[in-house]
């Protein structure tokens, strides 16, 4: 965004409440209205929380992420077998559609522990997951990719 031009760029650690929390410590809702470009699912309610601040908030929705009508054969294999060393999750969404149910296609049950970020935590520190079954899915330190990383790092050691 400094490339861009943009003069004031500041990053919040990597999840809605974060964000959040850095918007209503560094900007007024006298400020001016917030551009808020995402996805078009969202975990957490920024609009809201930042209108009970008083601020404007004006949301784009810049992309749609849409599940395949199939894994390629390598990665179906990789979740089958368990020949994978972690499954990387990034979103409730993913762990529920590589649960044991239905598959769209993509074999077996998953048997090799999820890694989790951000929005799975909740989801997924209740334990085990439909994904997982009597597997609790470890979660990562921060929800960045880094903490991704290396959480995966380790679960295949």
């Amino acid at each position: 965004m400094r490339a861009a031009g943009w003069g004031a760029v500041h990053a919040a650690g990597g999840d809605v409440a974060a964000l959040i929390a850095a918007v209503r410590r560094q900007l007024a809702p006298a400020d001016g209205p917030l551009l808020y470009v995402s996805g078009e699912t969202v975990t957490g309610d920024l609009e809201r929380a930042l209108a009970a601040s008083g601020s404007a908030v004006d949301r784009v929705v810049l992309y749609a992420a849409e599940p395949v009508a199939a894994l390629p054969p390598a990665a179906v294999t990789g979740l089958r077998d368990a020949t994978a060393d972690a499954v990387l999750l990034y979103s409730p969404r993913t762990g529920a559609d590589l649960g044991p149910a239905d598959h769209r296609g993509r074999g077996s049950a998953v048997r090799r522990p999820g890694c989790v970020i951000s929005a799975c935590r909740r989801m997924w520190r209740r334990g085990s997951s439909a994904a997982f079954p009597g597997a609790p899915a470890p979660v990562a330190a921060r929800p960045d990719e880094d903490a991704m990383v290396a959480l995966a790092l380790h679960a295949g050691q």
